[in-house]
């Protein structure tokens, strides 16, 4: 067994640094839906290099479309930590969401798969309509990560949120030029998506 302060320093090592985002999107929340689906990849972000549905479960009555997404990003470690993993190496990413068409509201859920035993990362993203104004959508944004060595691992905890306060800042711009071009397409020309619902299903309150 470890002294109290050698227990209370790897408590310490695991407790994850966390930060939350929210964002105001003044489109209606079926545009946004469609767009989180179409955003990556993209030339603002080219080190998110693709972004795969690998599994989908579909409630037609219900309205419910759960989906597995495997993401790979490339780039994420700083430069101090070269020594733990190789020039260019790539991060898998697990994303799995649910989204309810007929209450509104599209959760994600992900965390990283690999190298894992540097770093978890994990995030929780919500989009809904604002309670009172449905042509307007909620975005909150939950993003974790925690690492188990001490001392370097608070750099890199540090490193990775600094890292995401920024992406977050990109990602709104992304979403919003993936907004503006789900707004000047036709649903029928979103097939290539391979959504199972309707358009009506998405308008429909």
């Amino acid at each position: 067994r470890g002294s109290p302060v050698a227990l209370l320093l790897m408590s310490l090592c695991d407790m994850p640094k966390s930060a939350t985002f929210h964002h105001t999107f003044l489109n209606k929340w079926s545009d946004v839906f469609l767009a989180s689906w179409m955003k990556y990849p993209h030339q603002r972000r080219p080190d998110i290099l693709s972004s795969d549905i690998v599994k989908k479960e579909v409630d037609i009555e219900r309205g419910i479309l759960k989906a597995t997404r495997l993401i790979q990003i490339r780039g994420f470690l700083p430069s101090f930590m070269a020594h733990l993993a190789p020039a260019g190496a790539v991060l898998y990413i697990v994303e799995e969401s649910v989204t309810d068409v007929k209450n509104k509201t599209y959760v994600m859920r992900s965390k990283n798969l690999s190298f894992d035993n540097i770093l978890k990362i994990s995030e929780k993203c919500v989009y809904s309509p604002t309670e009172n104004d449905w042509s307007v959508t909620e975005f909150t944004q939950t993003a974790g990560v925690s690492s188990p060595f001490f001392l370097i691992g608070r750099k890199i905890e540090q490193f990775v949120l600094e890292k995401a306060s920024k992406n977050v800042q990109e990602g709104r711009k992304i979403m919003q030029d993936t907004i503006d071009l789900v707004q000047q397409t036709s649903f029928t020309d979103l097939r290539s998506l391979s959504l199972p619902f309707t358009e009506s299903m998405l308008e429909e309150s």
